[in-house]
């Protein structure tokens, strides 16, 4: 689901019983937390075209977009990466010790990822 704030695109991450967890489309930051009252004024939008041509089960994932997906997949598959940032802290140099990279790069490419 894709909302839109003061004009920004946000893409929902995860969804609470009092607000949701979002990440900017276009130029992805840290997740935030929105309200539930904050989002009762939030426009909902359908998902840009850039979105759906990444997602498209039909479409075949590079060697690199593979490659990137399977050296995150620890933060993909932690839930608290979205909501806290010191899990997301130490994930992220983890991964990058183990892959001879540094923490900020694999922290970006998480941020894109979750976009």
């Amino acid at each position: 689901m894709f909302i839109k704030v003061l004009e920004e695109i946000y893409h929902v991450l995860r969804q609470e019983t009092d607000g949701c967890w979002v990440i900017r489309f276009e130029n992805p930051q840290r997740p935030q937390f929105l309200s539930a009252v904050q989002m009762e004024v939030c426009q909902r939008v359908p998902a840009p075209k850039r979105y759906l041509k990444s997602t498209d089960a039909k479409r075949k994932p590079s060697k690199a977009e593979t490659k990137k997906t399977a050296m995150l997949q620890p933060m993909i598959d932690d839930l608290y990466c979205v909501s806290d940032y010191k899990r997301r802290k130490e994930l992220s140099e983890q991964i990058a010790e183990k892959y001879h990279t540094t923490p900020r790069r694999i922290y970006q490419l998480y941020l894109l990822y979750l976009a």
